[in-house]
């Protein structure tokens, strides 16, 4: 019976794939602009995407609309019929994962299919068609925002090494990039990991093009290193991006002031045609932020120092 039900679910689930595929064929290109959520690991840029799903109109993948992430235009349809008008969220989660139907989610495995990523290089996989790749994604963000009639906002790490391409191909794109002091991040990794896999030992988050020559680190080197690569393909793919199109984020700032933060952005949609309709629910007048050092491990902060070679902690 099991595999009666298993069966018949790959063959209805393949039937909407075709069924999409043909759907998608009367979108070409997105005519609204579109944004990516870019920066470090932990950098807060799921909190970002939190506060504009919960003050904005902004269409945003939701963990509902997730499941559907090899007919994302049907998820889309879906998510918007039965997606409440208002809803309210805890501006929490782990490890980037967030809580309720209408959380944010960062899609990972939609932009792995869709983008060809290989796993152990965090690009396209050798041989794949990324012009033929980033058409269909145009197609399908097409899609969304005749959906959502809203611009579109993404946020997953696993586009961050492309970021160059997508903005040559989409002149419309868009991209939030947020910074955190590097000692921190490394920290948050560190702990990340030690919640996660209860070992400092396993990789956790991007992988940067230095990723090979890290591997054989120890835990703490690698994770700094880790950041300091990450940093510099960020650097490398932003800086073919123009000025204008980048909206720039200190983490600090936005858990001090968020709604400071909600309406620069929403300036920032402005000169580019696309204000956001904002709803004048109270947002938090602030969120305690995780730069602090109690939060290093002291086994390990003598090693992170040096290493960032610091003498004493960053200003928080």
């Amino acid at each position: 019976m099991k595999k009666i039900v298993g069966f018949c679910t790959t063959y209805v689930m393949q039937s909407f794939e075709v069924v999409e595929r043909f759907m998608l064929r009367r979108f070409d290109t997105p005519r609204h602009p579109f944004i990516f959520i870019v920066g470090q690991p932990r950098c807060g840029s799921t909190l970002f995407q939190q506060l504009m799903g919960q003050c904005s109109n902004i269409g945003y993948i939701s963990n509902f609309q997730a499941k559907f992430w090899k007919t994302p235009y049907f998820g889309a349809i879906l998510a918007n019929l039965f997606k409440p008008r208002r809803h309210d969220t805890n501006f929490e989660s782990e490890f980037g994962i967030t809580e309720g139907l209408w959380g944010p989610n960062e899609w990972g495995w939609f932009w792995k299919r869709i983008l060809e990523i290989d796993p152990d290089t965090a690009q396209p996989r050798r041989g794949s068609d990324t012009e033929g790749n980033l058409k269909k994604l145009g197609q399908i963000i097409a899609a969304l925002e005749h959906v959502y009639k809203a611009p579109v906002i993404f946020d997953n790490v696993d586009v961050f090494r492309m970021l160059g391409q997508i903005a040559t191909k989409f002149e419309n794109s868009l991209f939030v990039n947020i910074s955190r002091d590097k000692l921190f991040v490394a920290n948050s990794i560190l702990n990340a990991k030690k919640k996660r896999f209860g070992t400092l030992e396993d990789w956790y988050g991007p992988k940067p093009m230095s990723y090979p020559a890290l591997v054989k680190l120890q835990p703490v080197e690698q994770v700094v290193k880790q950041v300091e690569g990450v940093g510099a393909d960020l650097n490398r793919e932003l800086g073919k991006v123009d000025d204008d199109r980048i909206f720039n984020i200190e983490y600090l700032d936005m858990c001090s002031n968020p709604s400071v933060v909600v309406e620069e952005f929403n300036s920032f949609m402005g000169k580019h045609g696309a204000p956001l309709i904002l709803d004048p629910q109270e947002l938090p007048g602030s969120f305690e932020h995780r730069n602090r050092p109690e939060l290093i491990d002291p086994k390990l902060r003598d090693q992170l120092y040096r290493l960032f070679n610091q003498s004493e902690l960053s200003p928080a």
